[in-house]
């Protein structure tokens, strides 16, 4: 995997994690609005767990690309936010 892909890779993977802990959010509400916590919780556990597993492949990619010299290293144009 080249470092530009890394580098989009991991912002596309950041931009999961910010969509997942969005959707967690509106589960909370649904649940304060309309339904005990309890019913959601199982959706909660899920979108969680995906997020950590996301966050292990970014920290990995991240460790790969500290691995090239810093003049080889493209700048991070962030674009999930």
């Amino acid at each position: 995997m080249s470092r530009v892909y890394k580098f989009e890779y991991i912002a596309l993977l950041l931009e999961q994690i910010s969509e997942n802990q969005n959707r967690i959010g509106n589960l909370i509400a649904d649940a304060v609005n309309a339904e005990p916590l309890e019913a959601v919780k199982p959706e909660i556990d899920k979108i969680t767990a995906r997020n950590k597993t996301l966050l292990r492949l970014v920290a990995t990619l991240i460790e790969e690309v500290k691995e090239y010299p810093p003049g080889m290293v493209p700048p991070i144009r962030p674009t999930f936010f």
